[in-house]
């Protein structure tokens, strides 16, 4: 039986729902991680493509400055990356700044959003619906 549960983390400042297991069958894996530019929680299925949502909270920096730091840490020419955007979307209700990341077997779409003093970076597999779903609940909190 699948059921739908609410994700809460005051420490990051969102929250969102999501089904589990997916309708594919598969248990959802959460990992976060503090690092020294800011908190990160991250959300797979393992065993299948149904989800990867990823959220990262970069405290006291703006859009420019994130999108910088997540740059650097790209293997674009290691691994063909090609990365377009800016374009602008809306994400929580707030104005964010799009970008896609495409490889030759993969594409993420990766937003990134001001709010209450620092900025969000969340990053998502377009080609799964359940993905854009957890974007649609996404609240910042």
């Amino acid at each position: 039986m699948r059921r739908r549960f609410a994700f809460i983390d005051p420490d990051l400042g969102v929250r969102f729902r999501y089904a589990d297991p997916t309708p594919q069958g598969f248990k959802i894996r959460f990992a976060e991680k503090v690092q020294p530019t800011g908190r990160r929680m991250h959300l797979t299925s393992p065993g299948s493509h149904e989800i990867y949502f990823e959220v990262a909270r970069y405290p006291e920096i703006e859009i420019k400055a994130a999108f910088d730091l997540f740059r650097q840490g790209l293997p674009v020419e290691e691994m063909a990356l090609e990365i377009s955007g800016p374009e602008t979307a809306t994400v929580s209700g707030r104005t964010a700044q799009k970008y896609s990341i495409i490889w030759p077997e993969k594409s993420r779409w990766v937003y990134f959003v001001e709010n209450k003093g620092g900025t969000y970076r969340v990053i998502l597999d377009p080609e799964s619906l359940l993905n854009r779903d957890l974007l649609d609940t996404l609240k910042f909190i």
